[in-house]
């Protein structure tokens, strides 16, 4: 009779085991998915943010064509538009800094060594059970990852949009100012 229950306690745990596995590799892929968006947010961010930089760019050069003659509001202008360009450049920064979180873990490593040293050794359950040890880790250093990304994703956002809405502002006035 302990020999059966021992035979159940291990299909059970085997089970377990199967279960896990396939809840975690759902759970790996939906972080990577993450990490795929956040990246695309990224350069879509950086796309934008330099078509509004050239898009200004185009405007400062018609601002100077109106102005031939140094004046307080053209000089106030130029000091306008570099403040502006130094919003980019610290938007720039976090762009870089959110691509620049880019070593992900995936709970088995493809290398010949690893494989034949630790995995051929064990039987099917026990690799089972190391590899769901591996899921458990790796997914919780990825998660780590996406929650270091995350962060410097969103002051891009705010950059970009604080940087678009204080140059569209900058423009209006500059016309308003030396269109008269």
């Amino acid at each position: 009779m302990n020999t059966s229950s021992q035979g159940e306690r291990e299909e059970a745990r085997r089970e377990t085991v199967e279960v896990l596995l396939t809840e975690l590799k759902g759970a790996l892929d939906k972080e990577f998915q993450a990490i795929e968006a956040l990246d695309r947010k990224a350069g879509i961010m950086l796309g934008s943010a330099s078509l509004v930089v050239a898009l200004m760019t185009v405007a400062y050069g018609a601002f100077l064509q109106r102005t031939l003659e140094p004046s307080i509001a053209s000089v106030c202008l130029q000091a306008g538009l570099v403040a502006g360009a130094a919003v980019y450049v610290r938007l720039i920064y976090c762009t870089a800094r959110a691509f620049g979180v880019t070593t992900y873990y995936l709970p088995l490593k493809l290398d010949v060594d690893e494989i034949q040293n630790w995995y051929l050794r064990l039987n099917k359950a026990e690799v089972r059970e190391q590899l769901l040890a591996q899921y458990i880790e790796y997914s919780a250093r990825n998660s780590m990852i996406i929650d270091k990304k995350a962060p410097w994703l969103q002051k891009t956002l705010w950059l970009l949009a604080a940087d678009t809405a204080y140059l569209t502002v900058l423009v209006i006035v500059g016309t308003l100012i030396l269109g008269s």
